[in-house]
C-alpha cells in the first residue's frame, strides 16, 4: 500500500480524463451528462444518506463529541436545526458533507467543466500543442507535464491541494486519450 498509495489518486484522474475523451467520441454531450449524472450523483447521494451518518457517528463518539445512540445521532443529522455538529465541516447541507466521497462529487464537477472546455480542448491549437510535446523528448515531456503539478502543490493549501491535482490530471488524461 505505501508503494502505490502516491499514484493511486493520480492514476484515477488520468483514467477519469481517457474515458471522457472515448465516451465524448460516441454520445452526444447532453447524453454524456445525463450517463454522467446518473452514474455518479445516485452512488454520491446513496453514499450521503446511508455510509456518510455512520462514518461521522463513529469519528464524533471516537472524539468524545457524541453522547447519544445511534438512532438518536439519525434524527439530530437529518435535522435542519440542530447544534449538535458545529465542530464539524459543513458541505453540501449545513452539516452534511461528502466526507471520503470526495472524488465521487469532484468527478462529477470536473466532467462538466472538461464539457465547457470542449472547444478549446479540441482546437487545432491545442492539438497541435499536444503533437508538438509528444515529439519531444522524453525529458522535455516530464518537465512540462510536471512543472504546473509542482508549482500547484508549492502554492495550494495541503488540505485542498488534491482538488487542482486531480483537475490538472484529469485534464491530462484527456488531452492524452
Amino acid at each position: 500500500m505505501l508503494l502505490v498509495e502516491p499514484w493511486r489518486m493520480a492514476v484515477l484522474w488520468l483514467i477519469a480524463g481517457i474515458s471522457i475523451r472515448f465516451i465524448m467520441a460516441k454520445v452526444s454531450i447532453w447524453r454524456f451528462i445525463s450517463i454522467r449524472s446518473f452514474r455518479l450523483l445516485l452512488p454520491l447521494f446513496f453514499g450521503i444518506l446511508v455510509i456518510v451518518p455512520p462514518q461521522l457517528y463513529i469519528e464524533m463518539t471516537h472524539n468524545g463529541d457524541l453522547n447519544m445512540n445511534y438512532w438518536q445521532f439519525l434524527t439530530e443529522f437529518f435535522s435542519t436545526d440542530t447544534n449538535v455538529f458545529e465542530k464539524y465541516q459543513s458541505g453540501i447541507w449545513p452539516h452534511i458533507d461528502v466526507n471520503h466521497l470526495w472524488f465521487i462529487r469532484a468527478l462529477w464537477q470536473y466532467s462538466l467543466i472538461i464539457l465547457c472546455l470542449l472547444p478549446l480542448l479540441n482546437s487545432k491549437f491545442v492539438k497541435h500543442g499536444i503533437n508538438w510535446l509528444f515529439n519531444q523528448n522524453t525529458a522535455v515531456v516530464i518537465f512540462i507535464a510536471t512543472l504546473p503539478l509542482f508549482i500547484i502543490q508549492v502554492n495550494w493549501d495541503l488540505d485542498t491541494v488534491r482538488y487542482p491535482i486531480g483537475f490538472t490530471l484529469m485534464l491530462y488524461g484527456y488531452l492524452i486519450g
